[in-house]
């Protein structure tokens, strides 16, 4: 019997189609990291670190809002993926200020 083994790489390459924003577990990141061409990578406050990274023909941000889950942002081109991180870096600049600002990480297009 020949059953051909779905990784889970190949199920965010599905969702990520259609998507522009997935929450993804552990075991999935783990596979997705393997495969990741890191371009930048930003400490935050949180459990992980934000990537910016390629993966097949994709640009992407990669983030840890809790130590159980990460969210994948899919952008159109490296333009709008400096803009996303531009962003995201002053909203943490202004929380290492002590501004009692919080992050919406499940905001689809990132605040």
């Amino acid at each position: 019997m020949n059953q051909t083994v779905e990784r889970k790489t190949d199920n965010i390459g599905r969702r990520l189609e259609t998507e522009r924003f997935l929450v993804i577990t552990p075991e999935e990141m783990a596979e997705l990291s393997q495969e990741l061409d890191i371009l930048e990578r930003h400490g935050t406050l949180g459990d992980g670190s934000l990537l910016a990274a390629k993966w097949r023909d994709l640009i992407l941000a990669v983030e840890q809002p809790k130590a159980n889950e990460y969210t994948v942002r899919k952008f159109a081109d490296r333009q709008e993926l400096d803009l996303f991180l531009q962003r995201r870096l002053e909203q943490y600049e202004r929380m290492w200020d002590g501004c009692g600002c919080r992050i919406d990480y499940y905001e689809a297009h990132g605040g």
